[in-house]
């Protein structure tokens, strides 16, 4: 039988549960450089973008599935090219609120 901690996210309200995924996957720093660098390029391959993070191609692809998953960037085949992107203007919002709050900690620890 199952731990009961195993199945706490079962109680939890759907968007609290998908908003603690999204959080989840952006404390891998690899994925928020991802982010950073879509935003920057505004659309990119994975075979651009793994030099760009300092990654390999395969760690790369896994880091861009699991930012699929959460709905955080999309993609478009375009023939043997699959080209990313960040999914919408809330994403960058995002993005720039989390900047504030570090820039805002950073000077609070002072």
């Amino acid at each position: 039988m199952p731990l009961k901690a195993e199945l706490d996210w079962y109680d939890m309200d759907e968007s609290l549960y998908r908003a603690s995924r999204i959080c989840r996957v952006l404390g891998n720093p690899k994925a928020y450089q991802i982010l950073a660098e879509l935003r920057t390029l505004g659309a990119a391959t994975p075979t651009e973008l793994a030099p760009r993070i300092n990654r390999t191609m395969a760690s790369t692809c896994i880091t861009l599935k699991s930012l699929r998953e959460v709905d955080l960037v999309r993609y478009q085949r375009n023939g043997k090219n699959v080209v990313y992107r960040v999914k919408d203007s809330q994403v960058e919002k995002t993005l720039d609120a989390l900047g504030t709050l570090v820039a805002h900690i950073r000077r609070e620890s002072r």
